[in-house]
Order: C-alpha cells, then structure tokens, then sequence
C-alpha cells in the first residue's frame, strides 16, 4: 500500500513540475525573468517562515557547514530558476522543458558518477543514450516544423 502512495505523490510531483513551465511563461509575458525570479523568491519567505515552525529542532542545531552548503544550494536554485526564466520568456514552454530536463538527467547522472561515486549500470547508459537519441529526435524533428 506505501508503494501505491508513493506512486500517487510522485505522478502529482510529476504533473506540477510539468505544469510550471506553462505557467512561467504565461507570468513572464508580464514581467523580465530576473524579477520573475525575485518574485519567486519573495512569495516562498511566508512558505519558509510558516515551515520553519514546524522544523525548528532540525534546522537550529546545525553546523556552519550545513549553513554554508544550504546558501550554495540556493544560490544555485536562484541562478538556474533565472536563467530557466530566460529561456521561458524566448522560447516555448514545451522546447524548453524538452531539451533541458533530459540533459539535466544526463549531466546528473555524470556529475553522480565522478564526484559521489554513485553507481552506474550499463542498463543506466542505454538509457542515458535513448534519452540522448529522443533529444536529437526532437530537435531536428522542431527543426522540420520551423522549415515547412
């Protein structure tokens, strides 16, 4: 029965960070992608005020490592989410998502390798490679729509 939990949870995640990019693109016709991302980040402080009452004995007993490491990683996720705004706000939503998510598994998977040490299956590299393949696929397939 967890599995069937989990699986509901993952398909609702799944649809969300499929949904997004539409609505981004729709929120940047409005508004330049850096503000687009400084509004991003002001609307989620009531979020993390809200959820930090909920977190407190977790997040209060921490290293400055820790603290170090979790402002890199937003740091991080504000550059990236600027330059997806960027993206968005050129391009459509669906090309977009399409070319970047596959190589964000690509690199993932490579980055995971080389520097944790993560395992890698050969079935893990057919994969990469089917999802490289799709990639070109779809590319050259926009292509043959923006010629004809």
């Amino acid at each position: 029965m967890e599995i069937f939990g989990d699986m509901i949870i993952a398909m609702l995640n799944i649809m969300g960070w499929a949904y997004s990019p539409f609505l981004a693109k729709i929120l940047l016709k409005q508004i330049s992608p850096f503000s687009f991302t400084i509004l991003r980040v002001f609307l989620s402080i009531p979020l993390g005020i809200v959820g930090s009452f909920y977190t407190k004995n977790e997040l209060f007993n921490k290293s400055a490592n820790f603290y170090l490491l979790t402002f890199i990683f937003v740091l991080i996720l504000f550059i990236t989410q600027f330059m997806n705004a960027s993206l968005l706000k050129k391009y459509n939503a669906n090309i977009v998502t399409a070319i970047v998510n596959p190589l964000i598994i690509f690199m993932s998977a490579v980055i995971g390798n080389l520097f944790y040490k993560e395992p890698f299956t050969r079935q893990m590299w057919i994969g990469l490679l089917f999802i490289l393949i799709g990639l070109i696929i779809f590319i050259l397939g926009r292509k043959n729509i923006e010629r004809g």
